[in-house]
């Protein structure tokens, strides 16, 4: 799990593959992209990242886990096992859910319905006066 600067293409210039940047070079969301294999245990060392990893080379203003394969309860086929201080964003609410975002409570995001289903979860994040998007995608 890496940290990731994230930031609007300015100049016609692109970052590099893993890392984007903001106008302030030493803050960032630090991202990380985890397919769980529907298993609790996963779930348990992504709890243990979001309450303990520190980026060594920038702030982070925020955490968020792109998801694929989530362990889902048993009961309720909900995505489940995740800490509370938390914002989980599913596609679906019924089905087999295959995708889902979850952020702490630091990132200001909110869910795109309209690119959202069973193996898909969008979500906008606005920070710096700016909206990024980001997808956790589930592709069979």
């Amino acid at each position: 799990m890496n940290c990731v600067k994230m930031a609007s293409l300015n100049n016609n210039s692109v970052g590099s593959t893993n890392i984007h940047t903001i106008s302030n070079l030493d803050i960032g969301y630090v991202v990380s992209q985890v397919n769980l294999h529907k298993s609790i245990t996963p779930v348990i060392y992504l709890n243990e990242w979001f309450n303990s990893y520190k980026c060594n080379y920038m702030e982070s203003i925020g955490k968020i886990a792109l998801i694929q394969e989530p362990y889902l309860n048993a009961f309720t086929k909900q995505p489940s096992g995740f800490f509370k201080e938390s914002k989980l964003f599913v596609g679906a609410k019924k089905d087999k859910i295959r995708a889902c975002i979850l952020t702490d409570n630091s990132v200001n995001a909110w869910q795109i319905n309209q690119f959202c289903n069973n193996d898909m979860v969008t979500i906008g994040i606005k920070s710096d006066n700016k909206i990024y998007i980001l997808c956790s995608l589930y592709m069979p």
